[in-house]
């Protein structure tokens, strides 16, 4: 007995390899995206201190050793700010913004992350950072 799907498997197969053939020419750098001047698309620039309970989280990166700028943090309390899970548990490129011109530095004591997120649930993708 032929399979429901039988006939539609050819022309399908077909369309697929014809659009990741004819889509080549525009990924020959495959893995290199475009270089950014800004991680703000469309934004605007605000003054310091328009926005009191916005934090950034700062780091120093254990491979390269450079202190800036990861991830964006909320402040929830005189001792907690939250941010997302997925900036506490990935390391990437950080940028040190030395033209901040409000800089408070404290140090994380503790951490706790949503044990959900960190079983594999992407729904909940939250950390609380005490300082």
């Amino acid at each position: 007995m032929r399979h429901p799907f039988a006939d539609l498997l050819g022309p399908l197969l077909f369309l697929l390899l014809r659009g990741v053939r004819a889509g080549d020419a525009e990924f020959e750098r495959c893995g290199i995206g475009p270089v950014l001047t800004s991680r703000i698309v469309g934004g605007n620039e605000t003054e310091p201190n328009k926005w009191p309970w916005q934090a950034s989280l700062m780091l120093t990166h254990p491979q390269f050793g450079k202190v800036g700028h990861w991830c964006g943090a909320v402040i929830i309390d005189k001792q907690w700010v939250m941010t997302a899970a997925h900036c506490i548990l990935k390391f990437g490129n950080s940028e040190d913004d030395s033209s901040t011109r409000v800089k408070l530095v404290m140090l994380c004591t503790r951490l706790q992350a949503i044990q959900r997120f960190l079983s594999g649930a992407k729904d909940y993708n939250s950390a609380a950072l005490q300082l």
